[in-house]
């Protein structure tokens, strides 16, 4: 059974018809981005890092997990802008050392759109290509979960809550980490609309623009996505009906085409991996893992600290360099409604959203069972707990929107449920994130907003939320039943809004 709002009832219709417009419309979502950094577009602030140009209020501290990377991102794409402006495709930079190659180097992403729209921009209005990949990436996962016939309110609520994930946020400046996530959910709607409709006239399209962004990105975050790709399309051509192999029709010409656009990237890359130096030597760094208590970080943002902070103290297993970013409390509540609401709604991708979340995450705390697949050729060279950490935070953004959807129709005694085992699992987590911190912490002025804000928020939100959508038994009369309707769907836009 799909789920798409505004399908029964009266209260539903005008649901349909007052939303009806933003279905064509997913650009609304910039809109939220540009409030969610309007402090960048409007008043002269920068998500960068600081360059000659840049006089305005600065932190105390980075904000980005990985300053030194963001420090040479802005160098290359420094570099790769001068040499377009004289007319010369960076092949080679003469200016470090005494010279190496440029393009061929995965980190320098010359090929991303992202990159060379900076050739074209003025250096300080560089934070623009950065917060134009974070807002197409929204709208892409939005697109999707239209594909999954999720509503307009719960895929404006799934992408809205990627625009305040804190794993985008965390890596923003580190502009080919996003270039490389940034066409992943794009690559699922075009499976995803390929596979259900294999005459579909964009399918080629979509799908080599999906494979070129992705490869022309950073080479550890494309590694990644391509592993989840690949397991996502071949599960939906093996699901496919009545023909398999036409949907296996509908999907190869476009991955290849992509490919071969990307080629000038891809090619030369592979040839300079085999024969340059690298830090990552012999290590299997694909096998690295956080603590288990770790994931109470993704639960509660900045428990043990804001970003590059210890002010509770050094704990052991656990670098802010590793870290996998954090959600909000909600959006894993909405997770596990979509979860707990399956077998009633029997929601298109649910499974797959919670196997492409929970798997990553597994991987990175070092799950017996899962923690094999650092071993794997192609990822057991990559820093996954960072690098393909945008899997999971899409796949939560993904199962937001579903379990928003989920909501209409739940019952009293259901919701009920889905509260008393989130408080149940939220403890759980906060006592295991609590548990590895020193006791002396708990008496510094500094411990009160990482310990106790986050916690309020997992109990009162999911309450609030649950309190609503809340509806009586279904012996109502009709003008109290479209009442409540209008009630549930009011509290979806609140959500996303």
């Amino acid at each position: 059974m799909a789920i798409e709002e505004g399908k029964s009832g009266s209260g539903g219709a005008r649901s349909s018809r007052m939303w009806g417009w933003c279905a064509a419309r997913p650009w609304l979502l910039l809109i939220v981005l540009l409030l969610a950094v309007n402090g960048e577009l409007l008043a002269g602030r920068t998500l960068s890092i600081w360059g000659q140009w840049y006089s305005g209020p600065r932190p105390d501290w980075t904000t980005t997990n990985d300053p030194e990377a963001a420090s040479n991102s802005l160098a290359l794409d420094g570099f790769e802008r001068l040499s377009l402006r004289q007319g010369e495709f960076p092949f080679w930079n003469p200016l470090q050392g005494i010279g190496q190659p440029f393009s061929s180097n995965g980190l320098s992403a010359a090929f991303h759109p992202l990159v060379l729209i900076k050739a074209v921009l003025p250096a300080a209005w560089f934070d623009l290509s950065l917060l134009l990949g974070w807002g197409l990436m929204a709208i892409f996962l939005y697109l999707y979960l239209r594909e999954l016939e999720v509503g307009v309110e719960g895929a404006l609520a799934g992408s809205a809550a990627l625009l305040v994930g804190g794993q985008t946020q965390l890596n923003l400046p580190l502009r080919e980490l996003l270039a490389g996530a940034m066409t992943f959910p794009l690559l699922l709607y075009g499976i995803e609309r390929a596979v259900r409709d294999p005459s579909w006239r964009w399918r080629h399209l979509v799908l080599a623009l999906g494979v070129y962004g992705a490869v022309t990105g950073h080479p550890e975050t494309f590694f990644a996505g391509l592993v989840a790709v690949s397991v996502y399309g071949l599960v939906r051509v093996l699901l496919a009906r009545p023909s398999r192999w036409r949907a296996l029709g509908a999907l190869l010409p476009g991955a290849l085409g992509g490919l071969a656009i990307s080629a000038p990237a891809w090619l030369p890359f592979a040839h300079y991996l085999r024969r340059c130096a690298t830090t990552h030597g012999d290590a299997l760094h694909g096998l690295d893992k956080l603590r288990p208590e770790a994931f109470a970080t993704f639960l509660f943002p900045f428990m043990w600290g804001r970003v590059q902070q210890s002010p509770l103290g050094r704990i052991e297993g656990w670098t802010w360099n590793r870290s996998f970013g954090w959600t909000q409390a909600l959006c894993l509540f909405l997770a596990l409604v979509a979860l707990l609401e399956w077998r009633r709604v029997r929601a298109r991708g649910t499974i797959a959203l919670w196997l492409l979340f929970a798997v990553p995450i597994a991987k990175f705390l070092g799950v017996p069972g899962v923690q094999w697949l650092g071993a794997l050729p192609g990822l057991r060279d990559l820093k996954l707990p960072s690098y393909a950490a945008f899997i999971p935070e899409l796949a939560v953004c993904g199962l937001v929107g579903v379990g928003l959807s989920s909501l209409r129709g739940a019952r009293p005694a259901a919701l009920a449920r889905a509260v008393v085992i989130w408080l149940f699992l939220a403890g759980g987590v906060y006592a295991a994130g609590v548990s590895v911190v020193p006791w002396s912490a708990f008496h510094t002025r500094e411990s009160l907003p990482f310990l106790w804000a986050g916690a309020g928020w997992a109990v009162l939100a999911p309450i609030g939320l649950v309190l609503a959508v809340w509806r009586r038994p279904s012996n109502t009369t009709a003008s109290e039943q479209r009442r409540g309707e209008r009630r549930s769907s009011g509290a979806g836009k609140a959500v996303w809004i």
